[in-house]
């Protein structure tokens, strides 16, 4: 999958995940925060952050974690690379604190973090609502009404 987006998307120097993996580590997060995304893209100079799940891509401000623009997918995942595709084989987890833990699924996780950010879009939240459970307590937490 990242081959396959690197290689379709024109025109953007790509900055390797393995460099955020390094960051990852060294802060003790294989769980990334939103935070972990704004100092990592703020000291690299980095504007987009591209999140692909199951069926969407997700393009975001990488500062801000706006959603830009939703495209379908370019590639189903065969293999998850959790908690994204990086050569680097274990991430260092502190010992406790928000982001140490390891998730066993990491795209419930990023379409969260993704909803919380953009409340007010309506295209994320029918997709958020299509694919997880309409009683969902994230659902309480857009502004939109059904």
């Amino acid at each position: 999958a990242y081959d396959t987006v690197t290689k379709s998307i024109s025109g953007i120097e790509w900055v390797h995940p393995d460099n955020y993996a390094a960051f990852l580590s060294y802060e003790g997060h294989p769980t990334p925060l939103v935070e972990d995304f704004h100092d990592y893209c703020t000291a690299n100079s980095v504007g987009l952050l591209y999140i692909q799940s199951a069926q969407t891509l997700f393009t975001l401000d990488c500062k801000s974690f706006t959603l830009l623009q939703t495209t379908p997918s370019l590639t189903p995942s065969t293999k998850a690379m959790t908690p994204f595709y990086t050569r680097v084989p274990t991430i260092r987890a502190a010992w406790w604190g928000e982001g140490s833990s390891r998730l066993d699924s990491y795209e419930p996780y990023y379409l969260e973090q993704i909803a919380l950010k953009n409340s007010h879009n309506k295209e994320l939240h029918d997709l958020y609502k299509a694919k997880f459970s309409t009683d969902s307590a994230l659902l309480q937490n857009f502004d939109l009404k059904d």
